[in-house]
């Protein structure tokens, strides 16, 4: 009986476990996925803030940069 009863503890923490592991990696990624989304947003929102500081050459456009003198 001590042992059924031992065998019924050990199987049961086992089976937590297990059930655990397996709801807890899934909310893990989820939470790691939308904390990489967040992080995303704030990057670009950032990038955007400064290139706007910096003005039009440092988006790239060429039309709003300084003609070059012409070589001698």
């Amino acid at each position: 009986m001590k042992h059924l009863r031992l065998l019924l503890i050990v199987s049961a923490t086992l089976l937590s476990s297990t059930v655990w592991a397996e709801g807890g990696s899934d909310r893990a990624i989820e939470r790691i996925a939308s904390m990489r989304e967040k992080a995303e947003a704030t990057l670009v929102a950032e990038t955007v803030k400064e290139i706007k500081q910096l003005g039009a050459t440092a988006a790239g456009r060429v039309e709003a940069q300084p003609a070059c003198p012409p070589a001698k």
